[in-house]
């Protein structure tokens, strides 16, 4: 669905719309009502600034809105609104004056109490609304994301792209923080013109990349894959879309970029990829416009007599001695942070040499690897049982060789180098005084890879635990497709005793977990459902899977999964959008996925969002491996971040007194991956 302004300030959970001090009251409480259907509602700050708005902006906000909503919940096209004529009529003034006391009770802490009028349409269940509130600067939206060093969720990256669009450069340059720390981030914006520091041939390719297919990601796709259950291999449709496409205009903007950054000993790493796209470009014609990029485009298709890369030059260093090969790799700290470990492991005699080199060229590191290399040595004292790594925009982590441990001595003066770099980059912040920090942040991991996350409506982190909504009885976790694919939903589940069993499609109704019958894809809008009765069911974990069971991607029904938690499943209608917890896009191009971890015990839910190895069930051994790996508590959390900032530049407190100054929340950092992004610098 295209954004609008109204919907990019909604993902933003807010509100922003011109103020023209009227009042409009009456037709808000309409599009509240309709919101609240849907398990949102406005803040009293945002009903008020709503209400002053003109009544035909009013309206477009809630068609858009609305609609998009409904989209990606899964709505199953039963869906009406809660009032009629909508959003052209409005709550009948019998009704207003109550519907507002309800409002009053929910904004001062209160539950929604249910009143009664006969024929009423307006009866709310208590649910915990997730509330929008007013956005003062819009514009600031799109200076915080592209100031975030770190991969976007893909909604905050189609924001991005929309103010590229829907901008001029002029205004665009206007909103341009001091600078963009992640490099994806930057070479989509130089691919859309804007006047940024491109300072590597890499970044070049991925601005080609961007301008042809839309990913700044170079790490191509397998061009064959599986064909469903068989073992016959097909062209993947991703490889294909990875092809080079430029306009002329788009050609000479990359042979511009290419002009101030061609260095062929940068460029020989990723050879390949420069001869196919001078092929595209038609280089030749650029020979005396552009006669560096010429010339270094010229040495890439060369079939022999290649320039030296730097890595080259690295390992030539380190073939005369160690002392060398520190210094030449130490020109570049990033990538000798993250050498570190291979170092140390094969050269065991001159561990103090490459500690004194990282201590020295550490401080050059970014923050976003210094957090990587403090959380990897973290884990280095004991022996491994997984050692895994997320890459590109792959969806499934690559599993990686085990490693024996390091000494303790060794690794803690690694973990103390990059704490007193970090303590005293932080130190040079503003205070914060006395600080308390919520106990539950150590449930949030450190955001990753989250580019290659399922589009959602509330963006989550990967190993994040999320309590359940307090007092409901039942999940009911849902599929809805499109279309005639035989999309499957089921669940995998372990109980105390560690046993291992199927429920929905292919198992059996079991453990007062209920399944609503295989949909084999027959008719223009499908579901499936699975109910969990909480109080009941004796599992410790639910894992969540859904499987296009006649082969190719999950993605192409147009499918939608997420749960609903809700107080009772008999007596109620199958689809009650307000209680879904959350909805997901399935954007995944493998056939199954793991998507998400319900621990029954303490009443969470993990999200995983992974593709599976493949479709098949693997054995009971495997899986409980896999799903207890997954429910473990992070290694290095947002509560030891904000943790080292605080020892950094203020004072911890173990309650909130009168005199405490900063209060770091679950709530804060558990719905925003981007305010634990901020702390990282």
């Amino acid at each position: 669905m295209t954004l609008t302004k109204n919907i990019v300030a909604f993902l933003q959970r807010g509100v922003s719309l011109p103020n023209y001090k009227q009042d409009n009251r009456q037709l808000v409480c309409t599009v509240n009502s309709e919101l609240m259907n849907l398990g949102y509602t406005l803040s009293e700050e945002a009903f008020e600034s709503m209400s002053k708005s003109d009544p035909s902006d009013i309206k477009e906000w809630c068609e858009e809105v609305i609609n998009y909503i409904k989209k990606q919940l899964g709505d199953d096209g039963n869906y009406t609104p809660i009032h009629r004529g909508f959003p052209d009529s409005v709550i009948e003034m019998t009704e207003f004056d109550k519907y507002i006391t309800q409002l009053i009770s929910y904004w001062t802490d209160g539950k929604i109490v249910p009143f009664e009028i006969e024929g009423s349409e307006y009866k709310f269940e208590y649910t915990e609304f997730k509330e929008l509130n007013v956005i003062e600067d819009f514009d600031s939206i799109f200076t915080n994301l592209v100031s975030l060093n770190a991969g976007l969720a893909p909604l905050d990256q189609k924001i991005v792209d929309w103010f590229t669009f829907n901008y001029d450069l002029d205004d665009l340059t206007k909103l341009m923080p001091d600078s963009i720390p992640f490099k994806e981030t930057l070479c989509k914006l130089a691919g859309f013109g804007l006047d940024v520091p491109v300072k590597t041939p890499t970044d070049v390719l991925r601005i080609a990349a961007y301008l042809s297919y839309g990913e700044t990601d170079l790490v191509l796709p397998k061009k064959m894959i599986k064909n469903g259950w068989g073992r016959t291999m097909t062209e993947n449709p991703e490889w294909k879309k990875r092809r080079w496409k430029l306009t002329n205009l788009q050609k000479r903007l990359v042979m511009n970029f290419l002009e101030k950054v061609a260095y062929p000993s940068e460029m020989i790493t990723r050879r390949g990829m420069w001869v196919t796209l001078a092929h595209q470009i038609h280089s030749s014609k650029y020979e005396h416009s552009h006669p560096k990029a010429y010339k270094a485009l010229q040495l890439m298709r060369r079939k022999r007599d290649y320039p030296k890369s730097w890595y080259g030059k690295v390992d030539a260093a380190f073939n005369i001695s160690i002392e060398d090969g520190l210094k030449k790799l130490s020109e570049r700290p990033g990538e000798y942070a993250r050498r570190l470990d291979a170092l140390i492991r094969n050269n065991p005699a001159s561990v103090n040499e490459i500690l004194d080199v990282f201590r020295e060229c550490a401080i050059k590191v970014s923050n976003k690897v210094l957090f990587e290399l403090y959380t990897h040595f973290n884990t280095r004292l004991k022996p491994q049982t997984i050692r895994q790594v997320w890459t590109g925009e792959k969806r499934r982590p690559t599993p990686l060789p085990l490693l024996s441990p390091i000494k303790e001595d060794v690794v803690e003066n690694i973990i103390e180098t990059i704490w007193n770099i970090l303590y005293d980059k932080f130190s040079l912040l503003d205070p914060l005084g006395k600080t308390w920090i919520d106990p539950k942040l150590k449930d949030i991991p450190l955001p990753t890879n989250m580019k290659s996350l399922s589009e959602s409506l509330e963006v989550v982190i990967r190993g994040q635990r999320n309590p359940f909504v307090a007092d409901k009885s039942f999940l009911r976790l849902y599929c809805h497709w499109k279309g005639s694919d035989d999309l499957d939903l089921t669940c995998l589940t372990i109980d105390n005793k560690g046993e291992v069993n199927k429920a929905g499609f292919g198992g059996s109704d079991h453990n007062h977990i209920y399944f609503s019958g295989d949909n084999t894809g027959n008719y223009a809008e499908n579901s499936e459902y699975i109910d969990i009765n909480l109080n009941k069911t004796a599992v410790k974990y639910v894992m969540m899977v859904v499987n296009q069971y006649r082969g190719g991607s999950v993605s192409k029904s147009d499918a939608r999964i997420g749960w609903m938690e809700r107080d009772n499943t008999s007596m109620t209608k199958i689809w009650i959008p307000k209680t879904v917890t959350n909805s997901f896009k399935v954007t995944s191009q493998a056939q199954q996925v793991n998507f998400c971890i319900f621990d029954i015990e303490t009443k969470e839910w993990i999200l995983v969002d992974e593709d599976a190895k493949s479709k098949s069930v693997s054995s009971s051994t495997e899986i409980l491996d896999y799903i207890t790996s997954l429910s473990e508590a992070p290694k290095y959390s947002v509560y030891d971040l904000l943790k080292l900032h605080v020892e950094a530049r203020g004072e911890e407190v173990t309650e909130i007194e009168e005199d405490t100054e900063t209060v770091f929340k679950y709530d804060d950092f558990s719905k925003s991956y981007k305010k634990t992004l901020e702390f990282m610098l």
